[in-house]
């Protein structure tokens, strides 16, 4: 939960060095930047789903990155991050007895200003080495974290400096993820952890089910679709146009929900996942669905300037 705490034993254990700060002031997260540049990441110091996160690419935008952490109500003490720059993935992985499977590598695509995740497509476009080093790195973080048994989801950004950690959970990824995995690999994260409570072993027969040489790779993708920066949510249509039997679209957002810009993942107003051979077709089938919806919204009128 402690994501500064976290940093500290990755480069206690020699694992990685992002530097990180905790900060309470306007002054101090300045400070912090101006030692190690802009942009960096602003985030409450505990956390999820991107609540209170943002970016900052100036020193007039510190007090506003500090509220928005603040907002999100978990504390008065923020953490400030050097920007990692690079694509994202995160790793689902399964543990026992210290041991560590990596299950699947998941390409994301997330929101430049927000950082909410818009996208997911597994297995990720990665070539043999670059999949060789985010595994090995994300096993050794885990290793470092004293992880041993359960589900993982791991955030990466590979850098030009290899694999770097944004955070780890000790817990399936959300966003449909742990279905997604299910769907393109076979492996049941919360069967294999209900059934890793009750005594059993499973690593085993996740490996095997990994390995078996008649299952037929599919890669899965989701999409979501973001929110108006303000406004009421009167109607969504396009609900009811002809897709394919492999895509599946899920609304989050009912009319009379108020919205404000994507916040956080909950801002999001719907999703659609799909199925293909591919990476590239499975996204580009999944935001076909979402580009055919329309969301109708009430804005308030402005009230004009000499009035104000």
């Amino acid at each position: 939960m402690n994501k500064y705490a976290m940093r500290q034993r990755l480069a206690d254990t020699g694992v990685e060095s992002t530097s990180s700060a905790v900060v309470e002031s306007a002054g101090a997260l300045r400070a912090f930047a101006d030692g190690h540049g802009y942009p960096c990441v602003v985030k409450p110091l505990t956390g999820a789903a991107s609540r209170g996160v943002s970016v900052i690419h100036e020193p007039a935008q510190a007090e506003a990155a500090l509220e928005r952490a603040g907002g999100a109500g978990l504390g008065p003490q923020a953490t400030v991050e050097e920007f990692l720059d690079g694509p994202q993935f995160s790793v689902e992985a399964f543990s026992e007895l210290g041991e560590h499977v990596v299950v699947t590598i998941t390409r994301k695509y997330s929101d430049p200003v927000s950082l909410v995740e818009l996208g997911h497509v597994m297995p990720a476009p990665l070539d043999p080495d670059q999949t060789a080093a985010v595994k090995q790195h994300v096993i050794a973080t885990l290793d470092a974290l004293g992880i041993e048994f359960g589900p993982t989801h791991t955030e990466v950004i590979l850098t030009s400096r290899g694999p770097r950690i944004i955070e780890t959970h000790l817990r399936t990824g959300g966003d449909e993820l742990w279905n997604m995995v299910t769907d393109a690999t076979g492996v049941d994260l919360i069967e294999s952890q209900l059934r890793q409570v009750l005594g059993e072993k499973v690593l085993p027969g996740i490996r095997e089910t990994l390995d078996d040489p008649g299952r037929v790779p599919r890669a899965e993708a989701i999409w979501f679709a973001g929110a108006p920066a303000e406004g009421t949510l009167l109607e969504v249509t396009g609900i009811d146009a002809v897709r394919p039997d492999h895509v599946k679209l899920h609304l989050l957002g009912a009319p009379g929900a108020e919205l404000a810009g994507l916040q956080n993942s909950f801002s999001r107003l719907a999703w659609a996942r799909a199925h293909a051979a591919t990476a590239q077709e499975a996204v580009t089938e999944a935001r076909a669905a979402i580009d055919a919806l329309a969301f109708v919204t009430r804005v308030p009128a402005a009230a004009p300037a000499d009035l104000l």
